[in-house]
């Protein structure tokens, strides 16, 4: 009889112990998730703080009400390429500017190539960058419109020896451009209704040279891209091989009935 109320005992016992360490553990992992609740904003400072880097650039994320980051120098990878495109957006954050932003650590940042000669940008973009890029020679704004003009803190406002070209008939259009001129390749999307007066590309070359550099193909619902012709008819295929660019001088940047414009189409297939 002894025997089984010691039994019995035990196991009220065993259970009480169970019951502690099961509260212990409830009240740990009420402490934990408290702890972490409180260091969500800590961390996520220090996340957004951190570097980050994507393909050929190195950048930094912000919020404002939605995601966006600046990118603020390149990767190794970046620094190996000739022609370099800023991107509209990285990994789903919208591209909202070019170096560090104002305030944090000084006011800019510095992109260091020795080999980048191309960079392709979208306009809205502001920026806060040195370039230590002794062979950059062109930057082209892809998406200027004709109301907009390029503020102080505007990537027109930046690296005064780096020549910045926009689309001609926006160039034109606005009576010049101050710090920009007049691209003299101008890739067309080739459809009624396409976006950013139907241009899709841009380029500068001396009367002569071969495109070198090709664009990746645009793209459009419904169809399938089948290469660049010379006219909207797409009849004669551009032949990168062979075929070259004719160009003016510089005089005819004053003079939109001189210029020499080369026009390639893009010939599209329905699917």
């Amino acid at each position: 009889m002894k025997l089984i109320k010691e039994e019995s005992q035990n196991e009220v016992a065993v259970k009480d112990n169970k019951k502690k360490r099961k509260k212990k553990i409830i009240g740990s992992i009420i402490i934990l998730c408290t702890i972490i609740i409180a260091l969500c904003p800590v961390l996520s400072s220090i996340y957004l703080w951190m570097p980050h880097s994507s393909g050929d650039f190195k950048y930094k994320l912000y919020w404002n009400g939605h995601n966006n980051l600046r990118v603020t120098e390149l990767t190794k990878k970046g620094k190996n390429k000739k022609v370099l495109i800023v991107p509209k957006e990285i990994k789903g954050n919208e591209v909202c500017g070019l170096g560090l932003r104002a305030g944090l650590w000084g006011d800019y940042s510095v992109w260091e190539s020795e080999k980048l000669e191309t960079l392709y940008v979208w306009y809205n973009y502001n920026s806060t960058v040195v370039f230590d890029c002794p062979n950059l020679e062109k930057v082209f704004i892809l998406n200027i419109t004709k109301e907009q003009v390029f503020g102080s803190r505007s990537f027109g406002a930046i690296a005064w020896d780096i020549k910045r070209y926009i689309f001609n008939e926006i160039y034109f259009d606005r009576d010049g451009s101050g710090f920009t001129l007049p691209a003299n390749v101008t890739y067309y999307y080739n459809y009624e209704g396409a976006e950013n007066y139907g241009c899709y590309w841009l380029d500068n070359l001396e009367d002569g040279e071969k495109i070198t550099y090709i664009p990746a193909p645009p793209v459009r619902e419904g169809y399938k891209f089948a290469g660049w012709y010379h006219e909207p008819e797409c009849e004669k295929e551009w032949n990168f091989e062979t075929d070259t660019v004719e160009a003016s001088d510089e005089e005819a940047y004053e003079d939109e009935t001189s210029f020499i414009e080369n026009r390639l189409y893009a010939k599209w297939l329905r699917t």
